[in-house]
C-alpha cells in the first residue's frame, strides 16, 4: 500500500516537472515571438539608460534557454554599454584637462594683454610680460 502511495506521488511530481518545463518553454516562444513582433526588434525595459536592458535582458535570456536572437541583442546591448562607458571616462578626462588649464592661469582667458599699451612702455602700465619681463 505504501509503495503504491510512493509511485503516485512520484508519478505526480514528475507531470508536475514536465508540466513546468512546458511552462517555461511556452513562455520563451512567447517572449521571442513578442520580439521578432516589434518594431525594430527592440524591447523598451527602460527609457531613460543603456543599464536597464543590460541587468534585465541576461535574465530573460537565461530562463528561456539563451536563444540565438536574443542572445545577439544582449552582445549589442553590452557593446552600447562599452561604448557609453568609454564616453563618460572620455569626457571626464576632458573636463578634468580643462580645470587643469584653467587653475595654471587662474581662470583668465588670455595669459598677456597682445602688448595693447605698447606706445607706454617700458615704463607704463601693462608692460609686463609673461613671467614677469619687461617690454
Amino acid at each position: 500500500m505504501f509503495s503504491l502511495m510512493l509511485q503516485s506521488t512520484e508519478e505526480k511530481k514528475h507531470e508536475a516537472d514536465e508540466d513546468d518545463e512546458m511552462d517555461i518553454r511556452l513562455g520563451a516562444a512567447k517572449l521571442c515571438a513578442y520580439l521578432k513582433e516589434q518594431e525594430g526588434g527592440s524591447l523598451h525595459v527602460e527609457t531613460s539608460s543603456v543599464y536597464g536592458i543590460v541587468v534585465v535582458l541576461p535574465q530573460i535570456s537565461r530562463s528561456c534557454g539563451w536563444p540565438r536572437g536574443l542572445s545577439l541583442i544582449i552582445v549589442r546591448a553590452y557593446l552600447i554599454l562599452f561604448v557609453n562607458f568609454a564616453l563618460q571616462l572620455w569626457l571626464i578626462y576632458l573636463l578634468n584637462t580643462e580645470n587643469m588649464i584653467w587653475d595654471k592661469f587662474s581662470g583668465k582667458m588670455f595669459v598677456c594683454d597682445f602688448g595693447a599699451n605698447m606706445a607706454a612702455c617700458p615704463d607704463g602700465k601693462g608692460c609686463i610680460g609673461p613671467d614677469g619681463t619687461k617690454y
